[in-house]
């Protein structure tokens, strides 16, 4: 099997106060929600702003202190320009490989194996019911 790891979570610039605020931010926002006081709903509104404006700071900070410390700084850019854009490669756990019974199958082989049987089978499906079982016995062989 192989194991790739998730790069999602890459935000060194989120600090400890940012992370209260969020959640502070989450409170009152519960609060303008079940109130009807104009000034909960208007003292919200300036903390996501702050807040908005306190998150763009710290990133800026942050990416900054990265290109200063980069030897290579197009390709540092080019590094922050996609994880902020969200066109990183986002890595993540793919199965190459499963195991049926005692047995390692790869994704190669059963992909063949189910093309094989879908392709063979097509006049059983047009004249009578096909025969599921013998697509899963061609795996355990």
């Amino acid at each position: 099997m192989q194991y790739v790891t998730d790069n999602l979570s890459n935000y060194h610039w989120i600090t400890t106060g940012i992370n209260m605020s969020c959640k502070h931010k989450k409170f009152l926002y519960i609060m303008s929600k079940t109130t009807n006081c104009s000034n909960v709903k208007a003292h919200y509104i300036h903390y996501c702003n702050v807040l908005s404006r306190v998150i763009r700071k710290a990133k800026e900070m942050y990416y900054n202190e990265m290109l200063t410390s980069s030897t290579n700084k197009s390709k540092m850019s080019q590094n922050i320009t996609n994880n902020e854009t969200g066109t990183a490669t986002n890595k993540r756990f793919t199965q190459t490989e499963y195991k049926i019974g005692n047995k390692n199958i790869s994704m190669n082989k059963s992909a063949k194996i189910f093309n094989n049987y879908f392709i063979n089978s097509i006049d059983e499906l047009i004249t009578q019911k096909p025969n599921t079982e013998l697509a899963l016995f061609s795996l355990r062989e």
